[in-house]
């Protein structure tokens, strides 16, 4: 009987996967450049980013509140085993503390805290670094301390392509979503910045203002900052909004794009459940 019952809730949830897996749906502007994108990433039509089929798992991924809270609740492990959100400030430096991350190799990834000041009224913004392994090519390759590839992106020269990443309302950039985007980028080789907002991430509010879904001065400021420290302007800087953080991003490359201020390092945004349309009445 219970076998049978097995095999029934098997078969109903391969259906259920089965009916799901499509490609994603795409709404853009009708514009050449817009088409020409599309095209390029259709492309193979088994394998393009915007092509290929999407395949949710079994069990949580068919069912959408479950995906959403495994995504809120999963944490995030580093390659040590240690889960992030419990490592204590030993693990995660500040830019003002002179010990080293807990890597002691190369080969495994970096993980520490920066405290950045905002010029234009003293608030404190925390930016939790992800960096990915040094790629060791051979023998004759340098050994590079953690404290030496903490430098590299506290002070510069920053070489490989940055990711920022911010949270949504009335969370931080410890939450297991964040925590997964981070690691999506650092097991490609990029390194990945979760922005904590004002007040966020226990970091203490020190000023009247808090964050909000229209003030883009600290994403500016911070986004200026890692431009500052890269080693040209040909390495690449993206930034990724969830929901509240999403309609911030839109709004900073909006504003920065109509003034022409935008940083040539920015090369695009992902805006991922964007509210869109956001005042009092609702």
């Amino acid at each position: 009987l219970v076998t049978t019952a097995a095999s029934a809730v098997l078969a109903y949830e391969l259906r259920l996967q089965k009916s799901l897996t499509s490609p994603p749906n795409v709404f853009c502007q009708d514009t050449p450049y817009n088409t020409r994108l599309r095209q390029i990433l259709s492309t193979p039509a088994d394998r393009g980013i915007l092509s290929r089929k999407i395949q949710p798992s079994l069990l949580v991924g068919t069912r959408g509140r479950l995906a959403s809270i495994a995504a809120y609740a999963v944490p995030h492990w580093n390659e040590d085993g240690l889960n992030m959100d419990d490592c204590s400030s030993h693990h995660l430096p500040t830019s003002d503390d002179g010990a080293d991350s807990t890597p002691t190799s190369s080969s495994t990834k970096l993980l520490f805290r920066e405290v950045m000041h905002m010029g234009s009224d003293g608030a404190e913004i925390a930016i939790d670094w992800e960096v990915p392994p040094e790629p060791i090519t051979s023998s004759h390759d340098p050994y590079r301390s953690p404290n030496q590839r903490r430098n590299d992106v506290l002070y510069g020269p920053i070489s490989r392509p940055v990711v920022i990443i911010l949270h949504g309302i009335n969370n931080d950039a410890s939450f297991g979503y964040i925590r997964s985007l981070m690691k999506a980028c650092t097991d490609r080789g990029w390194i990945a910045a979760g922005f904590n907002f004002r007040g966020c991430g226990g970091v203490p509010l020190k000023t009247p203002r808090g964050y909000t879904g229209s003030f883009t001065g600290d994403l500016r400021t911070v986004v200026n900052n890692v431009v500052g420290r890269m080693v040209n302007e040909h390495v690449p800087l993206f930034v990724v909004g969830n929901s509240l953080g999403a309609n911030l991003i839109t709004k900073y490359l909006g504003e920065e794009g109509r003034c022409g201020t935008l940083p040539p390092n920015v090369a695009g945004g992902i805006s991922l459940g964007n509210p869109l349309q956001i005042h009092s009445g609702n």
